[in-house]
């Protein structure tokens, strides 16, 4: 009998190199990491026409699907929903396949009192002052989100703590970070019988 795969959820301040992190390891084939793309209700922006991250909706379209039970998690972060398609990540944990989220801590912890043997991993760029220092020189956030997302770094900050493991991604060092979480995965993905 085929084992379940491990679900694994990546979280973290921004400008921490979350998505670059897991974009790394599902190109690692002995992984065996599907990455789940997101619902949101963001614009789609330049970038996203290469991407495969996310599917767009409407306001609706978004709320008929928290309404019909088709949401894993979902949350509402900078004026827009992201959540995360139930059906897809059921359906590759069952195929063996290991999955994973990134997502934030309100998504975070949905998941985790849905599915408590999901292993959670923070990646944050620094202290709170080497991360604010990051989002108000960055050239990729706007201007008028700048504050915006430094008060959600302090809320994801002080989440930090719940969970299983805890990087740093320091600039410079994404190599390195990495490969930690390679180890975290491979500990923990199920093995095949």
């Amino acid at each position: 009998m085929k084992r379940l795969g491990t679900l694994f959820i990546i979280s973290g301040t921004s400008q921490a190199g979350k998505s670059t992190v897991a974009r790394a390891l599902v190109r690692e084939r002995a992984l065996k990491l599907t990455n789940i793309r997101t619902n949101t209700t963001r614009p789609r922006r330049a970038e996203d026409k290469q991407s495969r991250q996310y599917h767009f909706h409407s306001v609706p379209e978004f709320k008929r699907l928290i309404a019909q039970g088709e949401l894993l998690e979902w949350a509402r972060v900078h004026g827009f929903y992201y959540g995360t398609p139930r059906r897809a990540v059921e359906r590759a944990l069952a195929r063996g396949r290991n999955v994973t989220l990134v997502i934030d801590y309100q998504g975070a912890r949905q998941v985790k009192r849905l599915k408590p043997e999901a292993i959670t991993i923070f990646i944050s760029a620094g202290s709170p002052v080497q991360v604010k220092r990051l989002i108000m020189a960055s050239t990729h956030v706007p201007a008028s989100q700048k504050l915006a997302r430094w008060r959600s770094a302090q809320k994801e900050f002080k989440a930090m703590r719940e969970y299983d493991y805890r990087i740093m991604n320091r600039r410079g060092q994404l190599d390195e970070t990495v490969a930690r979480v390679r180890r975290i995965i491979i500990q923990h993905s199920r093995r095949q019988p």
